[in-house]
């Protein structure tokens, strides 16, 4: 496979199809996006000619530079007060559940003063659940009972139906071809999950599982696997069981301030201003949803910039193969350190490989005093100023922050023209193995 899809697939596997990863502070005004495009221009109008290294551990880290700088970048949107305002940095309100075990919570209206006294009790009765289809259970290392050949059947999900295709090649055993159909359902992306357990004696199944939970829209299913009428496709079915429904999807069911409720996701929203994870039952407990109290909303926000910052910080150091991005680690080292001694007094302390570790006691302590929060505002606002600077260039060109040779400097002498483009190589090295 050339190094261009290579490239390509690793980020579709890796981040694009990753639901958690999507974020509203992804979306920009079009005055932000001409910004954008102005700060390209700006950049590219009198940089060096570099030629870049075509290896897989190079590319792959340009994408994971690139997506830790835009996590960093919504993380520090989204624990501002106002993302557009640098006077209400890390002001964000943090709300809390009085049991993290039972249900997680995060505040994402509008910081009024109208919700600021909000709290709401929620009793969790029952998880949402997925469809759950359990295959016949049958010793890997047995030859697999189909004669040698082509093999298809049916899957509809959601009202639409797709056609499963594979083969079945002589000598092959079982393991080897549920391990086949497994990755075609998890390379399809039609929203089923496929895994492969293992019994109580050494046999081994198929397990389907819905990625979406709830009751279905269409019949009594999420997902339907069928035989069609191409030769063999019944035999298909009857050996591997793959049409054996183990556990219907159902909804979540749960009391919000004693009334019942229930939604088709364990994941919801209160009044649009609370997001909700269910992840156990409360067996007849309330759990008690509220704000924190100002201290420890700040602490709490700057705890998540520091978490994304080292995120971040690691991922520059090395990915497979021991590759880094040294000028990165530089960058964001010689950033915190700046700032090391003015931090460690107000309670982030700045580690020896440039890592910041919250010590809460004496932020939050800092935090309650009047004179202490300003410094400790000050501070993180400047440091939070220079690092949206060294993210917005990550953002705009993470190909500056790789494995390259310099072959020419322009000449200062001569006036340049504009090469708004030059900055396309990272989207360029994806698909430059269809030129």
């Amino acid at each position: 496979m050339s190094a261009g899809l290579t490239t390509y697939n690793y980020f579709m596997s890796d981040y694009a199809n990753s639901v958690n990863k999507t974020s509203r502070y992804d979306a920009h005004k079009k005055s932000e996006l001409k910004g954008i495009y102005n700060s390209i221009v700006k950049m590219n109008k009198d940089n060096p000619l570099y030629m870049f290294k075509k290896s897989q551990e190079a590319t792959s880290m340009a994408v994971n530079i690139k997506e830790s700088a835009r996590e960093l970048t919504n993380t520090l949107a989204s624990i501002a007060k106002d993302r557009y305002s640098d006077n209400d940095l890390f002001d964000r309100r943090v709300a809390y559940s009085s049991d993290a075990d039972i249900l997680d919570v995060n505040y994402i209206g509008e910081d009024s003063d109208e919700d600021f006294n909000t709290s709401f009790k929620i009793e969790v009765q029952e998880l949402a659940k997925p469809q759950v289809n359990t295959g016949k259970e049958m010793f890997p290392n047995d030859d697999v009972m189909l004669r040698p050949g082509d093999y298809s059947f049916d899957v509809g999900v959601n009202d639409i139906n797709y056609e499963m295709q594979f083969s079945v090649n002589p000598g092959e055993n079982n393991e080897t071809v549920l391990n086949r159909i497994a990755k075609l359902f998890n390379k399809s992306s039609i929203g089923i999950n496929a895994t492969i357990e293992s019994g109580e004696y050494g046999q081994i199944f198929m397990n389907l599982t819905s990625t979406a939970t709830g009751e279905p829209s269409y019949g009594d299913k999420i997902f339907d696997i069928m035989a069609n009428d191409t030769t063999g496709s019944e035999d298909v079915m009857e050996y591997f069981g793959l049409d054996n429904m183990t556990q219907q999807s159902s909804n979540s069911a749960f009391l919000l301030n004693g009334t019942e409720r229930s939604s088709f996701s364990n994941e919801f929203t209160v009044n649009k201003n609370f997001e909700i994870s269910l992840k156990d039952v409360s067996e007849g407990s309330e759990i008690t949803i509220g704000f924190k109290t100002a201290a420890d909303s700040i602490s709490d926000n700057i705890s998540k910039m520091a978490e994304a910052y080292n995120h971040m910080l690691t991922t520059a150091e090395g990915t497979e193969g021991g590759f880094s991005s040294t000028k990165l680690v530089n960058d964001m080292a010689h950033l915190s350190g700046t700032f090391k001694n003015e931090f460690e007094a107000l309670g982030i302390n700045v580690e020896e490989d440039g890592k910041l570790a919250v010590n809460e006691e004496l932020l939050i302590s800092n935090l309650n005093d009047d004179r202490g929060s300003s410094e400790v505002k000050e501070a993180i606002t400047n440091f939070e100023n220079s690092l949206s600077k060294l993210t917005k260039k990550v953002l705009l060109n993470p190909m500056e922050y790789t494995d390259k040779t310099l072959v020419a400097y322009k000449n200062p002498q001569v006036p340049h023209l504009n090469t708004p483009y030059t900055s396309s190589a990272y989207s360029g090295m994806m698909f430059n193995s269809y030129c």
